[in-house]
């Protein structure tokens, strides 16, 4: 059983944990439902997951857990939220795609030149 329904089982009652394809291979004493392929072929709507995703987010914290030690704990839980954060912000920039970049870019353009009316205006 993993160790945080040992720890504190109210909190993680309705969480479900699997052990993503990538990682399964080394887990020969896991049983069989903790791994994602076989809860996959379960329950079909697992199957849109990204069990890979978690990696990116690693990445991330592999950069920033060194400068953990020198911090307290409130500061490094505040550092850690603005990096997941900023993580999602960028993960989200990607799914929109190039679609709502160009988009934003055209309505910057109109209120640069708002803008610019507006000061042409005044003087």
């Amino acid at each position: 059983m993993p160790y945080c329904m040992l720890r504190d089982p109210s909190w993680f009652k309705e969480t479900s944990l699997y052990i993503d394809e990538l990682h399964a291979k080394g887990h020969d004493t896991c049983p069989a439902s903790f791994f994602l392929s076989n809860a996959m072929i379960a329950n079909r709507s697992l199957s849109a997951l990204n069990s890979s995703a978690a990696e990116g987010g690693h990445s991330v914290l592999n950069r920033i857990k060194k400068s953990f030690s020198y911090m307290s704990e409130d500061h490094a839980n505040r550092y850690l939220w603005l990096a997941v954060r900023a993580m999602n912000r960028t993960e989200e920039a990607k799914r929109l795609g190039k679609e709502q970049a160009n988009r934003e870019r055209r309505t910057f353009n109109l209120a640069s030149e708002e803008v610019d009316a507006g000061v042409a205006l005044q003087l």
